[in-house]
């Protein structure tokens, strides 16, 4: 969640991590078989919505979809419907729209950029 924008000052912004009710441990590669997601979709990874299990490169997922945000202001998967969304996402659809990003380093696009694999095993880790 972020808070502060109504102001329209940068320093005003604060990320609160939120609602771990539904969260599960796990350690390094292991796989999890979840039944049901929740939460914005905007922030899940494209292999749960093809159906596949979730495991720790889905938070990675997540933590790229949320710099871009936080960057940018503006989500990457931006859609009128959540199968709009969900499809962008599954596809990898989205861009760095040249105006937004010119002040932000290319070194954060890029590691974005890296986050936002749409393949798991390609995608960057903690490692």
């Amino acid at each position: 969640m972020l808070t502060g924008l109504e102001s329209g000052d940068p320093r005003d912004i604060r990320v609160k991590i939120i609602d771990f009710g539904m969260s599960k441990l796990t350690r390094g590669k292991k796989k999890i078989n979840l039944q049901t997601y929740c939460g914005t979709i905007d922030f899940i990874a494209p292999e749960i919505l093809e159906g596949n299990n979730y495991d720790c490169s889905c938070d990675n997922w997540s933590v790229g979809v949320l710099a871009y945000f936080i960057l940018s202001g503006t989500p990457p998967f931006y859609g009128k419907s959540d199968q709009e969304i969900s499809s962008k996402i599954i596809t990898c659809d989205y861009q760095f729209n040249e105006k937004l990003w010119e002040p932000i380093s290319k070194d954060a696009q890029n590691w974005i950029t890296r986050m936002l694999e749409p393949l798991p095993k390609d995608r960057k880790t903690n490692e």
